[in-house]
């Protein structure tokens, strides 16, 4: 490993401890829609998955890489009519292994990252609807911010309507241009929330569908769906007091933009299917301890405008075991 490449990795763990001290993690998925404004927690994630190497289908070559991702959640405003929040995000991969991306003939990055923030405000009106905004400016490269080229840009609008006790009516405007598909084009959205208790919050239309149940009080199921291709489902348990067992399976994708790519609509994209299970332990009230091992599959890379072009710049890759560990804490 090269000098500059140990300061790199130094620096990339650096920022990825900093945003953990400083608040940051993916905070609940239904709380955007929640009724009631005020209620928002600070919360921190920091995830480490690492992926061993495995061979390229049809090549002399192995590929495998070490990821390490802060997310994390700050209420800077709350009251019963306003919140604002602010989101910090930074993921960093470092590739081990060599690949190259045939149709251009070079080979695939040796980091890449993804540094950016996001922002939601939420106003709740006097006939009590609710709107927001969110707006998320980030940079996936291997040379973040080194131009425009390399920025990406996402904003939704939305109104939340209460219709009928625990039911409301959500309309969406969203332009990103960072999408598979429709980049910079306006893309409306609407959606039925349904929350009838604490045990159970479904949140179903285009283009995000959700749905979190808690049938008995040790077990939790949800799910979670994103146009086009990105989906998500868990179930967990608890064993007793503070340590839980989860099964889970994500079918999605990475995607970075890289510096040198010959179109500037094109992204560098990972894909894959994966299952895992693992455990949960909550060492206090606020922090909790996650590990987890897993299986991959259906694993190619590819550099293309769209999922159109998955067979161009193709790396295919063997199916493999992962493993993840995770900490958060929550105020």
């Amino acid at each position: 490993m090269t000098k500059n490449r140990m300061l790199t990795r130094f620096a990339a763990l650096s920022v990825a401890a900093l945003l953990l001290l400083c608040g940051t993690a993916v905070a609940d998925p239904f709380h955007r829609w929640s009724p009631d404004l005020g209620r928002l927690k600070t919360s921190a994630d920091v995830t480490t998955v690492g992926m061993p190497k495995h061979s390229s289908h049809g090549r002399d070559t192995e590929l495998g890489w070490l990821d390490v991702a802060a997310k994390g959640f700050i209420p800077v405003m709350q009251r019963d009519l306003l919140e604002w929040s602010v989101q910090p995000h930074f993921s960093w991969r470092s590739m081990e292994g060599s690949a190259y991306l045939e149709d251009v003939g070079e080979r695939l990055p040796d980091d890449l990252y993804e540094i950016g923030v996001g922002t939601t405000l939420r106003m709740k009106l006097t006939n009590g609807w609710i709107v927001g905004a969110n707006l998320d400016i980030s940079s996936p490269s291997d040379k973040p911010f080194a131009s425009h080229d390399e920025m990406a840009i996402s904003t939704t609008a939305f109104l939340q309507m209460p219709w009928k006790e625990s039911l409301d009516l959500v309309a969406m405007v969203d332009l990103s241009n960072d999408r598979s598909f429709a980049r910079c084009v306006p893309l409306p959205g609407g959606a039925l929330h349904y929350y009838p208790s604490k045990e159970f919050d479904l949140f179903l239309g285009m283009p995000l569908s959700s749905v979190r149940w808690q049938p008995i009080d040790d077990l939790t199921l949800s799910a979670r769906w994103l146009l086009l291709r990105d989906f998500n489902a868990k179930v967990s348990y608890r064993i007793f007091g503070p340590l839980s067992a989860y099964a889970s399976f994500d079918w999605g994708s990475d995607t970075w933009l890289r510096h040198d790519r010959h179109h500037e609509a094109h992204r560098l994209t990972y894909r894959d299917k994966r299952v895992a299970a693992g455990l949960r332990w909550f060492v206090s009230d606020n922090v909790w301890v996650d590990a987890s091992a897993g299986w991959a599959w259906d694993r190619f890379w590819y550099e293309g405008e769209d999922y159109s072009d998955r067979d161009k710049n193709r790396i295919k890759l063997e199916d493999g075991c992962f493993g993840q560990l995770r900490v958060g804490v929550r105020f």
